[in-house]
């Protein structure tokens, strides 16, 4: 009877589960209260401070020269360091580990318009907005700490030094390596491998940090709909060698009431050019993980000098005078005697000109030298960048310049027909509180 029993009840039970596995449409699928890993880390750029230009210059191996602006920047590209800190800020964060989110990641402009990267990162999902479903973090906020540059340069330290470095003539030469603790890390720019300074050669050095974002955080501080908002900032000093010609008056006027045309028999033109300021230095290291309002620079082993040094004598320690500033001796006729005159008429026989005639042709021939409107000392577009001073001190800048007049009546001088004054001038710009700062330009 009890066995009976027994075997009624396990058929019974075998039924109902074959009654509910024939009934799937009645069973409902249940998954965890747990936020979507949704949000993906992605960047917004803004660069200020810049001269937007139509084209842009390279040096002579088709490097990338000058200012970088927002438009440059979508040809850069740049590179992201990035700290997943926990709940700690990165003020209070002990720094003492590599870069764990991003190591020098490469962001580049890509045919949607938008900035992309690979591997794609995520947001931490605690402290979930009030109208995500879903659980709540078990800590109020994770951070994320971000710090970018630009041009971007994927070159590593040699083990053998800086000096055996050929990836790159100047700008970003090497990037520390990813071994290397957040505190430790850099970015290591030259001005140039060729002269210390090399107005020819100026790169351009891009900044940017964003620290102790989270996921919440509301717009304006720096992340919006998942979005990084980099602003960037020129880690170099900027300085701009211009040059005019300038009239002296016996009474006191403004600087735009000075004459501003040279006689037309007078030319100026410039010898030389030094410009002495605080000790600069053409190389350093851009400390990327301290993060804060100014780059941080360390030139440790780095020999500086005092200032820059613009002739017409090309040199390691030397930039070139833009060719139609540069001084050279007056022009002549290009015969021996500069001019000839064999039958006593006073004119030479091949041109028709007197002699004060043909060396007059000779100087309207000169190059135009210095005039009443602003010029480059050096090339057209070019910019002279830098690290910024690390201490304070004087800035003067002594200019060796000729003034060329065409006279006819000088017969006995040599050339004839010329005079030629020589001014040796040093003007002091500063006192000894000066320095060059970081995101300025100078003129």
């Amino acid at each position: 009877m009890k066995l009976y029993i027994f075997k009624y009840i396990t058929c019974i039970t075998m039924a109902l589960l074959l009654a509910v596995s024939c009934t799937s449409g009645d069973i409902a699928s249940i998954s965890p209260s747990v936020a979507p890993v949704s949000t993906a880390v992605t960047f917004k750029t803004y660069i200020g401070s810049a001269a937007t230009r139509a084209t842009y210059p390279s040096d002579a191996l088709g490097g990338i020269v000058g200012i970088i602006d927002n438009e440059r920047l979508k040809e850069t590209g740049f590179g992201v360091f990035a700290h997943y800190a926990g709940d700690e800020a990165w003020s209070t964060y002990g720094k003492g580990a590599p870069f764990n989110f991003m190591w020098n990641q490469q962001v580049t402009w890509d045919a949607d318009l938008s900035w992309a990267y690979s591997p794609v990162k995520y947001w931490p999902n605690d402290n979930q907005p009030a109208d995500d479903k879903g659980a709540q973090g078990s800590q109020p906020h994770s951070y994320l700490n971000f710090f970018a540059y630009a041009p971007y340069q994927k070159e590593e330290t040699p083990a053998t030094g800086f000096s055996e470095m050929d990836a790159a003539n100047d700008g970003i030469v090497a990037v520390s390596p990813n071994t290397t603790d957040v505190n430790a890390s850099y970015i290591y720019y030259r001005t140039s491998n060729v002269k210390p300074f090399d107005v020819d050669e100026s790169v351009d050095l891009l900044w940017a940090s964003q620290q102790d974002l989270w996921k919440t955080k509301p717009s304006g501080e720096g992340y919006v709909d998942g979005q990084v908002h980099l602003t960037f900032r020129h880690a170099l000093s900027k300085l701009n060698i211009l040059t005019r010609a300038m009239i002296d008056r016996t009474e006191e006027l403004t600087h735009d009431a000075y004459p501003t045309t040279l006689d037309a028999n007078t030319k100026v033109f410039i010898e030389s050019a030094t410009v002495n300021t605080p000790t600069i230095y053409p190389e350093g290291k851009l400390m990327v993980g301290l993060g804060g309002t100014d780059p941080y620079w360390n030139y440790d082993g780095v020999t500086g000098q005092s200032g820059f040094i613009f002739d017409n004598v090309t040199g390691n320690n030397v930039m070139d005078v833009s060719y139609s500033l540069r001084y050279a001796e007056p022009n002549v006729p290009a015969n021996a005697a500069g001019f000839t005159d064999s039958d006593d008429d006073g004119v030479d026989d091949f041109t028709g000109l007197t002699e004060a005639e043909t060396v007059k042709e000779a100087f309207d021939a000169m190059e135009s030298g210095v005039t009443d409107t602003e010029r480059q000392l050096a090339a057209d577009y070019a910019t002279l960048m830098f690290p910024p001073s690390a201490t304070a001190g004087t800035l003067s800048v002594r200019t060796i310049y000729h003034v060329v007049t065409y006279d006819p009546n000088l017969t006995l001088n040599s050339p004839k027909f010329y005079s030629n004054v020589r001014n040796d001038i040093t003007a002091t710009l500063s006192d000894n509180n000066f320095r060059f700062e970081a995101n300025k330009q100078y003129k």
